[in-house]
């Protein structure tokens, strides 16, 4: 008695490729505080969303910008002010502040 397999010849076979990249972060920029923001605090009331709950966490202006997500989760902040407080700090280095704090100011 024969069984008869279906195998995949080798050369078929498309291998899976993964790729991490273990170097160091690059540094990316701590924006300057606003005249009308200059601390953690502020900065949190102002993005609003009761981030401000988290304020604890984040003792000076760089600590805030300095933070990612994996840091945050290990400060036990949850998912989405985590994401709310990212989304707010990479629009301050990439200068969206000058369009975005115009509309939250008015």
């Amino acid at each position: 008695m024969t069984f008869n397999l279906l195998i995949k010849p080798l050369s078929r076979q498309v291998p899976r490729v993964m790729s991490r990249s273990f170097t160091s972060r690059r540094l990316e920029k701590i924006p300057a505080p606003l005249e009308n923001c200059k601390t953690p605090e502020e900065f949190l009331k102002l993005i609003g969303r009761d981030t401000v709950k988290h304020v604890s966490h984040f003792k000076e202006w760089k600590d805030l910008f300095i933070a990612n997500g994996a840091t945050m989760s290990e400060m036990g902040i949850p998912i989405k002010p985590r994401k709310w407080i990212m989304s707010w700090t990479s629009k301050m280095r990439l200068d969206f502040k000058s369009y975005a704090f115009n509309l939250l100011f008015d």
